[in-house]
Order: C-alpha cells, then sequence, then structure tokens
C-alpha cells in the first residue's frame, strides 16, 4: 500500500504543478519559440501576397489578350463577310449586264433580292425587315415574270 499511495501522492503533486506558473526559464523558452512562429508565419504570408499579386497581373494579362484576339477574329470575320457581298454585287451586276436585251435585265434586277447595302440602311434605320417592303414575294415576282413574257 505505500507504494500505492506514494504513486498516489506524487500524481497529485504533478497535477498540482500543471497549475502552477511555469518557471523563469521555460516562460522565456515559450516565448522565444512563440517569436519564431510569428516571424516564419509572417515570411510566409508576404511571400504568398507577392504570388498573388504575380497571379493577379497574369490573369488580368491574359484576360486583356483573350479581348485582343477575340476582337481581332471578330475583326477578321467582318471583313470577309465585306469581300464576300461586294463579290456577290459585282457577279449580281455583272449577270445583269450580260442579258442580251434590256427587258430581260430589269426582270433578272427584279427577281434578285436587294443588295446588302440597301438592306443594311434598312435595317440600322430601325425599319423591320418586311419582306415586302425589302424585295419582290413570289407572287409579285411571278406577276412580273408573266407581264414581261407577253
Amino acid at each position: 500500500m505505500s507504494s500505492r499511495s506514494k504513486s498516489e501522492l506524487q500524481r497529485k503533486k504533478e497535477r498540482s504543478k500543471a497549475y502552477n506558473e511555469p518557471s523563469k526559464e521555460v516562460m522565456e523558452a515559450i516565448v522565444e519559440s512563440q517569436r519564431r512562429v510569428n516571424v516564419r508565419q509572417k515570411k510566409q504570408r508576404e511571400q504568398q501576397e507577392k504570388l498573388n499579386a504575380v497571379d493577379i497581373d497574369e490573369q488580368q494579362y491574359e484576360i486583356l489578350v483573350g479581348q485582343l484576339k477575340s476582337a481581332e477574329a471578330r475583326n477578321r470575320l467582318r471583313i470577309l463577310r465585306a469581300r464576300h457581298s461586294q463579290a456577290a454585287e459585282r457577279e449580281v451586276g455583272h449577270l445583269i449586264a450580260c442579258q442580251p436585251t434590256a427587258l430581260r435585265a430589269v426582270r433578272l434586277e427584279a427577281m434578285l433580292p436587294p443588295k446588302a447595302a440597301e438592306s443594311a440602311a434598312g435595317r440600322s434605320a430601325g425599319a423591320e425587315a418586311d419582306p415586302e417592303s425589302v424585295g419582290m414575294s413570289k407572287a409579285d415576282r411571278n406577276r412580273l415574270n408573266q407581264l414581261m413574257s407577253r
């Protein structure tokens, strides 16, 4: 029993030590280790902030490059569409000019859709694209063809 009572007494002393203030040397060691931890955390935060700043700059650069590429692609499409419409207009003009008689030229011109410039001007003015106002309907074309062939 004596060994048991000694171990119990020893445990009680250790428990009471846990609630007592640590010695001066232990407190200094705790303060010094906490200071080292704080310095290391501060360095890590600074490095992370630098990396974040670089990441933000890279993201902004990538966004800008993407915007420039999309603007260039839109410009290429606009130029391609303009070339195509000009070529189509030249071809229609050539077909009309090559007709043997003026009557056939007028008939062909009436049956063809209006020029892209005229329809684009109507759209930009806010006018609705009404098939009757833009060009001739199918019935009108048939009627014109009948009248011209007489």
